[in-house]
């Protein structure tokens, strides 16, 4: 797998693992830091999240090997924020607003300009 394939498998990944983890704590019935705990605790989708988390850091540390940080990094930041979004409002049924979907599409065409 090439260094780009990885970045771009990076990227998902840690989108992915955003969506996990909030989809894994839409159902915390108890307020505050303890309740969170607790519930994250007994939920599969919060512990899937996090092992998103570790597994993509671990691809993380192989890109940042062999791709410019000043190139990596905002691939994986532009990247990530843009999907997330994408999956905020299409998955979650989260709130759309056109402002941000301007915004998301700009840093996309970053991305672009930027590799």
């Amino acid at each position: 797998m090439t260094p780009y394939v990885m970045l771009a498998v990076f990227t998902v990944a840690i989108a992915a693992a955003n969506v996990v983890l909030r989809v894994g704590l839409r159902s915390v019935s108890r307020p505050g830091l303890k309740g969170m705990i607790q519930h994250s605790l007994r939920t599969w989708t919060v512990w899937l999240g996090g092992l998103l988390y570790v597994g993509s850091t671990a691809l993380w540390l192989v890109v940042l090997e062999h791709v410019d940080l000043g190139l990596a990094y905002p691939v994986y930041i532009g990247g990530s924020f843009a999907l997330v979004y994408l999956c905020s409002f299409t998955l979650l049924k989260e709130r759309f607003d056109w402002p941000s979907l301007c915004g998301a599409i700009l840093v996309f065409v970053g991305i672009v300009i930027a590799a």
